[in-house]
């Protein structure tokens, strides 16, 4: 009877150190959410580090304050770091809390190479992104040079870009289109309206050497054309074709 007894108040005294724990389990997690939502951790402030050319400031931070959801302690960092990549000209972002109501964000801006296309630019790492009219027209003031690709092709482009541009650079000249077709031939146009047709890339006729057979061949053919050359054909294994028109 008393092994019984004692069984009964050893299991009651268990059940009611637990039931007490949880209480203050649920005390404790009830005070932090009510704390958490108190109004002086509404997030007000965003500190912002990098160098910027194109960003606004303050249209990016009334762009993330609009975007972002939850306070300093609820707001999910990956998202709100999405956010702040949606930004026209943003190429990325870090984000961490600053106590109790604020955030520290480094941006890092786009380097534009030229335009993707008609509307669209793509930056000197291959990353194609899109900003508002006013500034598309400021950059084609410029008069950056034109890319474009199938999808996917992005970084293929501009790395080619980088390689026959300096190639060019050589013999005076520069590149103000380069074209990547679905067939994935390369087609260029450099800075005096010429068009260079390279074709396919392929170990035995590559758009580098290609290039280099229009370097060696344009004063030649330059001191006995009658005409305005207008495309440079260099897709043949042993030569070259060429077109123009009358001066």
């Amino acid at each position: 009877m008393f092994g019984s007894l004692w069984h009964d108040t050893r299991l009651m005294n268990i059940m009611a150190l637990v039931f007490s724990a949880l209480a203050l389990v649920f005390f404790v997690v009830a005070s932090l959410t009510w704390v958490a939502h108190r109004p002086v951790f509404t997030l007000t402030h965003i500190e912002l580090d990098g160098q910027f050319q194109h960003v606004n400031k303050v249209g990016v931070r009334e762009h993330a304050l609009r975007s972002m959801s939850g306070n300093f302690f609820t707001m999910n960092l990956e998202d709100t770091r999405r956010a702040f990549e949606n930004v026209p000209w943003v190429r990325s972002a870090s984000v961490r809390r600053v106590w109790p109501n604020g955030l520290r964000v480094n941006l890092v801006e786009h380097e534009v190479l030229g335009y993707w296309g008609d509307s669209k630019l793509v930056s000197r790492f291959g990353d194609v992104f899109v900003v508002n009219l006013a500034e598309a027209e400021a950059q084609r003031a410029e008069k950056l040079p034109l890319l474009l690709g199938p999808v996917g092709s992005e970084r293929l482009v501009v790395e080619q870009f980088y390689r026959l541009n300096r190639q060019l650079k050589t013999g005076g000249f520069q590149l103000a289109e380069l074209r990547l077709s679905d067939r994935f031939a390369w087609t260029a146009v450099i800075d005096n309206g010429l068009k260079l047709e390279l074709g396919i890339d392929r170990p035995e006729h590559s758009s580098s050497s290609q290039v280099d057979l229009f370097l060696r061949s344009y004063p030649i053919v330059m001191a006995q054309m009658m005409k305005k050359l207008t495309v440079f054909d260099l897709r043949y294994p042993s030569g070259f074709a060429l077109a123009g028109v009358s001066r």
